[in-house]
């Protein structure tokens, strides 16, 4: 009976070494108005359920002490990248966020961010949290558990992460998720370009007008319609990366 107990406590241990870093860094769970206290208890209280479901993907217990370490330690690491991966595509809107503020001529009001816990410009800070809200609402959220359960079909207990593939594969997705971030903020781009010629147009033409004046109120009441304009649109199409891309990652 002991030794079953010790088995069964061998394979908790392996879940939720792989399970934790999800919930210190993945969106939604590892924000950081989260007590750790209710990340900690989440990870302990999600993996129990999960061990059983993952089990047969699990290998036997080690003899030694010092190959448990390593099959903690490969398991955290496989962990730890699955989290950074997700946690992108919330960065993805803050530098989108950012974007966006610096053409419409936002980027000085600075605000709290919530996510980022640090000074953002508040176009930031409100797509961040609507992206939290759009995860959780869209239940997108329960899509990080279930990849990780799928990941064991692809990174098996036992074996040595890829962490080569995995440094590659991490600086391919950051490049991705800042051209993504870029591709959110295109309409405002292109938008600011043709009210930039206009003003120049018209500076060229009336020099006695003091276009800054005039184009300041204008460029900001601009930039905020357009975002009354864009805005579902915008949302739907990062709930489908959001999906796409983490299902490639998680499902192979």
């Amino acid at each position: 009976m002991s030794d079953f107990f010790a088995t069964q406590f061998y394979y908790y241990l392996l879940v939720a070494f792989r399970l934790f870093p999800i919930f210190l860094f993945a969106p939604g769970f590892g924000e950081k108005f989260v007590l750790p206290q209710i990340r900690v208890f989440m990870s302990i209280l999600v993996a129990i359920f999960v061990q059983p479901l993952v089990q047969d993907y699990l290998p036997a217990q080690p003899i030694h002490f010092f190959g448990l370490v390593l099959l903690l330690s490969g398991e955290l690491a496989i962990g730890l990248f699955l989290a950074f991966i997700s946690r992108l595509f919330v960065y993805l809107l803050e530098s989108a966020g950012a974007i966006i503020a610096q053409v419409i001529g936002f980027s000085n009001a600075l605000s709290n961010s919530p996510v980022s816990a640090q000074q953002a410009s508040i176009i930031s800070a409100f797509l961040s949290l609507t992206g939290l809200l759009l995860i959780f609402t869209l239940s997108l959220h329960h899509l990080f558990i279930y990849g990780t359960i799928d990941s064991y079909a692809i990174f098996k207990p036992g074996f040595l992460p890829p962490l080569a593939e995995f440094s590659d594969h991490f600086v391919q997705m950051v490049s991705k998720t800042f051209k993504l971030s870029v591709y959110f903020a295109a309409p405002f781009l292109v938008v600011s370009l043709i009210f930039y010629l206009g003003m120049g147009i018209l500076s060229r033409l009336v020099t006695q007008i003091q276009i800054f004046f005039i184009a300041a109120p204008l460029q900001l009441l601009i930039g905020i319609f357009v975002l009354f304009l864009c805005f579902a649109t915008l949302f739907s199409w990062y709930e489908l990366q959001v999906t796409e891309n983490l299902g490639q990652v998680w499902r192979g």
